[in-house]
This record gives structure tokens, C-alpha cells and sequence, in this order.
């Protein structure tokens, strides 16, 4: 893994939350990082400046990279893209305050914020989006660009598949080790849902308890 001065791909709210959170590690920001025609190249955002895709590379040769936005699709294309562009994800942003246990896994350009708890014997795949004040505990899974919005509580033993989007407050009911509970790939949970079933793929679940809209 390397400690290399971080480019953040986007420039909105979310980017400038990975920006303080990068602070709070002790890693240096050069910009963010947007499209050629986006209107604010050139200009700084909380005193960084915003850059082209073609300057940022042109200008910092030794970086790595970490996507500041919070939907998981988005997030996965401007990884393609950064890796497309040379760059290396980014190890993992964790709060400085969440001890890790050494049985925990977290994958390259993931982003754990401040108030989580992680327990042990969890995965969290690559560019997967932690925010504040979430439950992660036992033989839980994470997979890539998933999104766990703040204060998302899942239960043990529940496996959050690729693409995901767990909106704010919601709640999944533990599975078992020989029933894990399932969010599936692409799925969306909305914010103060309370999952007691496995999610399909794809689907759009609301309410308490949850249920496919």
C-alpha cells in the first residue's frame, strides 16, 4: 500500500467530506478532480484546487486516487476512469478513532467516517463508501462500491453485494452463518428502512418493515 498525496474524483458535498476525513489522517490532498468542460476548472474548493482530468495527471505523476461520491454507479465509472488514467486507488481512509481489528479486510479506495463501529471477521471490498456513525459487526460483507449511508445499522452475518445503496438510518436484521442475510447487487434500501428479508438484486426496498417498490 502507499501513503501518496491523494486526488479526490469529484467536487461536490461528498468530495469535500473525503476531503476532511483525508485531513484527519494525516494525508495530503492536490485537487479534485472533474471533467474538462466542468465550470468550475481552475477555481479552489475549501482553499484545493479543482482540475482537469488531463492536468491532474500532467501535474502529479506519484498519486493515488479516491472517489469523493456517493453513488455507487458513479463511483465505479470514475474509477474505470482513473484507473484508465494511470492512478492508483488510494488504501483505505479509515477515522482515526475506529480501531481495526487485525481479522478486518478492507479493500483499496474504501472510506470509513468517523463515529463507525467494526467489529471482526468483516470484508469491505474495494471503493466502498462507509459514512458516519454506522454498525458493521461480526462476518459481515461488503462488496465493491457500495454505499452505506450515515447511520446504517446491519446486523451480523449480512452480506451487502456489489453496488449497493443503503440510505440514511436503515436498519438490516441479522442473518446466520448458514443463512446470511442478503442485500443483492445494485440494490437500493431507502433511508429508515428496516430489512427483515433478502433484498433482490436490483430492487428498491422502503419501509418498516421493508418492502419492493
Amino acid at each position: 500500500m502507499t501513503s501518496a498525496p491523494l486526488l479526490i474524483f469529484g467536487a461536490g458535498g461528498g468530495a469535500r467530506d473525503i476531503l476532511w476525513l483525508a485531513g484527519r489522517c494525516g494525508r495530503n490532498v492536490l485537487g479534485f478532480v472533474e471533467r474538462h468542460d466542468h465550470p468550475k476548472i481552475g477555481q479552489h474548493l475549501n482553499d484545493v484546487p479543482i482540475l482537469s482530468e488531463a492536468d491532474a495527471t500532467a501535474t502529479h505523476k506519484v498519486t493515488a486516487y479516491i472517489i469523493g461520491v456517493g453513488d455507487p454507479s458513479a463511483r465505479k465509472r470514475l474509477a474505470a476512469i482513473a484507473d484508465g488514467l494511470g492512478l492508483q486507488a488510494a488504501e483505505p481512509l479509515v477515522s482515526p478513532e475506529i480501531h481495526i481489528d487485525p481479522s478486518v479486510q478492507i479493500g483499496r479506495g474504501s472510506v470509513i467516517s468517523s463515529g463507525t463501529t467494526v467489529t471482526i471477521d468483516v470484508t469491505i471490498g474495494d471503493h466502498v463508501h462507509i459514512n458516519h456513525n454506522c454498525c458493521v459487526p461480526h462476518d459481515v460483507e461488503i462488496g465493491e462500491f457500495a454505499t452505506l449511508s450515515p447511520g446504517v445499522v446491519l446486523g451480523g452475518t449480512v452480506h451487502v453485494h456489489p453496488g449497493a445503496f443503503l440510505g440514511l438510518g436503515a436498519v438490516v436484521k441479522n442473518g446466520s452463518t448458514s443463512a446470511p442475510m442478503v442485500i443483492g447487487e445494485g440494490a437500493v434500501v431507502g433511508a429508515g428502512a428496516v430489512v427483515t428479508a433478502n433484498v433482490p438484486p436490483g430492487a428498491t426496498v422502503v419501509g418498516v418493515p421493508a418492502r419492493q417498490i
